[in-house]
């Protein structure tokens, strides 16, 4: 017999990522980050369809990251369906801020961590990482006295 039957294990999640973002142009070309759940992560972290999400993003050593959480005030960015089908992803979208590309970016999965019930901490994909200071700009300001916002001799 040349076929053989596969069974998941169980908590397999298939072969799509349970979270995935990309940037989207939309409407007068703005440019917006879609961040995707599948609609088990979703409901597992108790968010349905129409919820208020509230989205913080991550600077200095967090750059990179962002923070989803429920809103607790109603006040957020809207969970919604990409299509009618019931079994679609949902999905937010934010509009890109300074240092994000100005370039589509198809979906891709991301890492994924969970720090407490109703919160999800996604680092974005390399193209969402700060730039590195080139190092010698990084000299330069060593010189001057005024790397990291200090003037003056260093330390």
């Amino acid at each position: 017999m040349s076929w053989s039957k596969r069974i998941p294990c169980p908590g397999h999640t298939a072969t799509r990522a349970s979270v995935r973002v990309g940037i989207h142009r939309y409407n007068a070309g703005t440019w917006a980050l879609v961040v995707s759940f599948r609609a088990d992560s979703a409901a597992r972290l108790g968010w349905a369809k129409g919820d208020a999400l509230a989205v913080e993003v991550g600077a200095a050593e967090h750059a990179g990251r962002l923070r989803v959480r429920k809103a607790p005030d109603g006040v957020g960015f809207a969970l919604h369906r990409r299509t009618r089908r019931e079994t679609a992803p949902l999905e937010i979208k934010i509009a890109a801020w300074r240092g994000l590309p100005k370039a589509k970016r198809s979906l891709t999965a991301v890492e994924v961590a969970e720090p407490a019930p109703g919160v999800l901490e996604l680092v974005l994909p390399a193209w969402g990482q700060p730039p590195e200071p080139a190092p010698e700009a990084r000299a330069v300001a060593l010189r001057r006295g005024t790397a990291n916002g200090t003037r003056g001799v260093l330390e």
